[in-house]
């Protein structure tokens, strides 16, 4: 097993993107219906096709959840509206979740919004 191989073979199979950011979300279990209530975590590396978040508890892989991940706007934008955050609503399954994180793949259905924080 070549570690180093398999990363740049995994990394050239992605679709989209990844993006380093440090951004807080709220996640929500839907099913199964086990609901704990939201948690509150901070999103890393995020892609169009889904995110990995550091949680300090493993999440059941296959569930389906429901985050809102909010993304402070950037300049110019902060300076005339300091309050205001982008939030991301999407809904997206567990497909991995380890003691470093977890990792969701989004669904196809989202919604993006300015939003007062």
């Amino acid at each position: 097993m070549n570690i180093i191989t398999d990363i740049e073979t995994m990394d050239n199979q992605r679709k989209f993107e990844r993006f380093d950011i440090a951004a807080p979300a709220r996640l929500e279990i839907l099913q199964p219906e086990q609901s704990g209530g939201k948690i509150i975590l901070e999103a890393h590396n995020l892609s169009a096709g889904g995110i990995f978040i550091k949680e300090a508890k493993r999440l059941p892989e296959g569930s389906v959840v429901k985050m809102e991940i909010f993304l402070p706007f950037s300049e110019p934008e902060a300076q005339t509206h300091p309050d205001r955050a982008t939030v991301i609503s999407v809904t997206g399954r567990i497909i991995r979740s380890t003691d470093e994180g977890t990792a969701i793949c989004f669904n196809d259905d989202y919604d993006i919004t300015p939003q007062k924080i």
